[in-house]
């Protein structure tokens, strides 16, 4: 499974041909509101494939529960699927990393340096549970 995490990431991928299976989107671009309309022209003119269509509200700097169950019901299919976060998808790489299958590419984007490719393995789940549950801890929710 190939996931993105971001806007420009995801508008990257889909200029180059490639189709994320799961692909989750804010509508923003280093938090200024980005042409969310380019992906949705970049998916359908090259690929003519159908995507399905998810959301979830997640406060900047957070993951919230309806994020991550979001990210579950995604991850069980059809592919291609586009989450729509309403407020920051930012922090939502980690439970990806979590609960993807292993050997799933994940990528997310690094603001102005590029993007960041990260191949799902237990070590990969082991390091983000602990900073997943050491964030929710902080908000006062500890569940994943």
């Amino acid at each position: 499974m190939l996931a993105t995490v971001g806007d420009a990431t995801t508008s990257k991928l889909l200029s180059y041909g490639i189709v994320p299976d799961l692909f989750i989107v804010d509508g923003k671009e280093r938090r200024e509101k980005s042409d969310t309309s380019k992906i949705f022209s970049l998916m359908l003119g090259k690929n003519r494939r159908e995507v399905s269509h998810m959301h979830c509200s997640n406060n900047p700097g957070s993951i919230s529960g309806r994020a991550i169950a979001v990210i579950k019901d995604a991850l069980k299919g059809p592919f291609p699927i586009r989450i729509f976060v309403c407020g920051e998808e930012d922090l939502l790489a980690l439970p990806l990393f979590v609960m993807a299958p292993d050997r799933s590419v994940i990528i997310y984007g690094q603001p102005l340096r590029g993007m960041v490719i990260v191949k799902i393995n237990e070590d990969i789940r082991r390091t983000a549970k602990n900073l997943i549950y050491k964030i929710r801890k902080g908000l006062g929710t500890n569940t994943l």
